[in-house]
């Protein structure tokens, strides 16, 4: 992240809702780059849900100036894998 690069960013969910932030001006944003979102409401991990094939996303604490990941992402195997589990009896996997 380049912070004098700054440029006017909305910041949404997957699917275009939530909004988190609209029209913010903030530095440049690229793939692989952290964003906190201090409030998630609904959408952090525990009411998350993986529905419409969206993946459950990584959860990270930050205390005092430091990060630690607390809970890790759940990658498109994983997802696909879980939703077979769950909807094919396990007589006919």
């Amino acid at each position: 992240m380049t912070l004098s690069n700054k440029t006017l960013i909305s910041v949404v969910e997957k699917f275009g809702t939530p909004l988190y932030a609209e029209q913010r001006d903030m530095p440049e944003i690229r793939e692989g780059d952290l964003l906190a979102i201090k409030n998630a409401g609904a959408y952090c991990y525990s009411m998350g849900g993986v529905y419409n094939l969206r993946s459950m996303l990584a959860e990270a604490i930050v205390y005092q100036g430091e990060w630690k990941l607390v809970r890790k992402g759940l990658r498109n195997e994983e997802l696909v894998s879980q939703i077979l589990n769950e909807s094919i009896p396990g007589e006919y996997r």
